[in-house]
């Protein structure tokens, strides 16, 4: 299958590229990440409802809150009428939070955690680490693996374009999680941290598959 139609039109790639790259930029800078209770601390309450209860129900007898300032980051379902719900809130507010529950029916607490913000420091030290050192490695590899490209280009420059390439995706991606996080309530987690990590090697795989067919003699 010929390629060349994907390059007479790198204008329009790369003007896309630059566009998303200058969006992604400002969503960061305005908006930033809503960061999750594994970065900045909070509380885990699991509770198991007597009565048949839908998820729906229990976020919007939340919303409903008197106040409207119950700091609730997230409320999934971990079982049958059993919620997870992940706050920031004061010991008053967790008083407030669980008057709201008895709204919605007769519940129980199988489960009450505080989450102190140490695990996502550790976590975000980890992941620029990995970001650090899987850029170094693809640099070597691709050097040595292009070591035979023709001049003037040389291998080394094939590596740091792959890394270049590499970090424009995840703005991308981070800028869209900004987005989502002030459009739709988007938070970032420690599975974000460990997200980004796998798409390093998952974009690294991809791009080393697309130049698998691509050749160069001394």
């Amino acid at each position: 299958m010929s390629r060349r139609p994907l390059i007479h039109r790198r204008g329009v790639w790369f003007g896309l590229s630059i566009v998303l790259s200058i969006l992604s930029i400002a969503a960061i800078a305005t908006w930033g990440l809503r960061i999750g209770i594994d970065f900045k601390g909070g509380q885990l309450i699991e509770a198991k409802f007597k009565q048949p209860t839908t998820i729906e129900a229990v976020r919007d007898d939340l919303a409903a809150a008197p106040d409207s300032a119950l700091p609730i980051s997230s409320a999934i379902e971990s079982g049958p009428n059993t919620f997870l719900i992940r706050t920031t809130a004061t010991a008053d507010q967790l008083t407030a939070l669980r008057s709201q529950l008895d709204k919605v029916g007769e519940w129980e607490q199988i489960r009450f955690e505080n989450v102190g913000p140490t695990v996502g420091k550790d976590l975000t030290n980890k992941a620029v680490l990995a970001v650090v050192l899987a850029s170094v490695a693809i640099i070597l590899y691709i050097a040595f693996a292009f070591r035979h490209v023709p001049k003037p280009t040389n291998s080394w420059q094939f590596g740091i374009t792959a890394v270049i390439a590499l970090l424009h995706d995840l703005l991308i991606t981070i800028g869209a999680f900004s987005l989502f996080g002030h459009l739709y309530g988007f938070e970032v987690d420690s599975l974000f941290i460990t997200d980004l990590d796998a798409d390093i090697a998952l974009l690294w795989v991809v791009r080393m598959n697309d130049w698998g067919g691509i050749r160069f003699h001394a």
